[in-house]
């Protein structure tokens, strides 16, 4: 009675373990790729809740800026009163971020949003969109402010991030 494996069982477990590495990692890297997308959609989605709280809360304007001054990508800021109240750090290189306007009579977002006293955006409806650059494959979500200043995440459901969320 011989112990252990033979070299053909050996050989055959190998082949199915690279068979299901080669079906399931595309799949893997698609689902790593959305979960960056919804954690970097909801951390903005938290801040500008937490910006629009403190506002209304301090009667004061409260600022959340770009942290690099040229893109959203690079993280932002929660400010009010001369104090920085959160700091988010900057993105994964995989998670595009693009201001848009798809809203009706909303504006791009500028380098800053900021809620006044009674907890409204000074710039109007605005949107923000973040997306994986050249992989529709993956829906990309907009963090949407409306004129009452309460943001809103959505979906995109034609799997085009150009045309925002629709």
């Amino acid at each position: 009675m011989s112990r252990g494996f033979t070299i053909l069982e050996l050989i055959m477990v190998v082949a199915i373990v690279a068979i299901l590495a080669a079906v399931g990692l595309p799949s893997m890297r698609d689902f790593i790729r959305g979960a960056e997308i919804r954690d970097a959609s909801s951390e903005f989605y938290a801040a500008l809740i937490a910006a629009r709280s403190e506002a209304i809360k301090r009667r004061a304007n409260v600022v959340v800026t770009r942290a690099n001054g040229s893109n959203w990508r690079g993280g932002w800021t929660v400010g009010g009163g001369g104090a920085t109240l959160q700091k988010m750090d900057p993105l994964s290189s995989n998670v595009t971020v693009r201001a848009t306007a798809p809203y009706v009579d909303a504006t791009p977002v500028s380098s800053n949003i900021t809620y006044g006293q009674n907890g409204r955006v000074s710039d109007g409806a605005q949107t923000v969109v973040f997306y994986i650059a050249g992989v529709p494959t993956i829906q990309a979500r907009c963090v949407g402010i409306d004129t009452s200043g309460l943001p809103r995440v959505r979906t995109d459901t034609n799997r085009n991030a150009s045309d925002g969320c629709n």
